[in-house]
């Protein structure tokens, strides 16, 4: 079977400073993979390069078999490809709902002329994004704070806001930047079990950096482990919990769940 996502010895200097340095690994459809290491290591650039956010200097991106490598975040997303951020970014004075018809309608999009004279095409498109929003909002247990401005939301509602709105995309796969970056230990809990559901539920799969070691060995099915822009190992959690190079570069005496 074709994995969903290659990167091919993907790669990005600024400057005389390597970044990234010839990364491979695939994403297989279907699972969650999970790409951690310490601060510093390229995680961030490494999706920057997959998601089009930078051009890499070498290497190459392939979404269902197909180049991605230099496309435009958009066309990216119109691919089915969506990806979150560290930050919760959302818009904080419009509604819940409104924040992810945004999301939506990126999938079932509007042009201009459509826009400004309505018709039956611009109705069909309007309410396909309708019918997508208020399943995202179910699927992240949103329903009931629809109404409600999005900058009055916890931070941990707000954090799950922002995957709202990539899911709304209707993606094959999702891209999760530190998800679980400032969550309390049952808010982690909860994302948890959201995130496994929405893959059984959904098929989706899911490519997520994060620090928070005991929610990465809970959910991936895979990890990639970069270390100064290098990847230094990969497999399956009990093989990285014990892998003595990823101990000594990160996890150290850290005990991992």
């Amino acid at each position: 079977m074709t994995p969903i996502l290659e990167v091919q010895g993907l790669g990005k200097r600024f400057g005389g400073l390597a970044a990234l340095s010839d990364v491979s690994f695939t994403v297989a459809e279907g699972h969650i993979t999970g790409l951690i290491g310490p601060n510093g290591a390229g995680k961030t650039t490494c999706f920057n390069l997959i998601t089009g956010t930078l051009p890499p200097s070498s290497g190459a991106v392939l979404f269902r078999g197909e180049p991605v490598t230099g496309l435009p975040p958009h066309r990216i997303v119109g691919k089915g490809l969506a990806r979150t951020f560290q930050a919760a970014t959302t818009f904080p004075g419009a509604t819940v709902r409104e924040n992810i018809l945004r999301g939506a309608l990126l999938r079932h999009p509007l042009g201009l002329m459509q826009a400004l004279l309505g018709g039956a095409q611009a109705r069909r498109a309007e309410e396909a994004a309708a019918r997508t929003a208020e399943d995202v909002m179910e699927a992240l247990e949103l329903t009931e704070n629809a109404d409600r401005i999005a900058g009055t939301l916890a931070y941990g509602h707000q954090k799950r806001l922002g995957v709202a709105i990539g899911l709304a995309t209707q993606p094959s796969l999702l891209l999760l930047d530190e998800p679980a970056a400032g969550l309390n230990p049952d808010e982690v809990d909860r994302f948890a079990e959201i995130l496994a559901r929405l893959k059984e539920r959904m098929g989706l799969s899911v490519l997520i950096v994060e620090h928070h070691m005991r929610l990465i060995m809970r959910l991936c099915d895979h990890i990639v482990v970069l270390d100064h822009g290098e990847k230094i190992a990969e497999g399956a959690p009990d093989a990285i919990r014990n892998d003595p190079k990823v101990i000594e570069a990160y996890l150290g005496a850290e005990h991992v769940e």
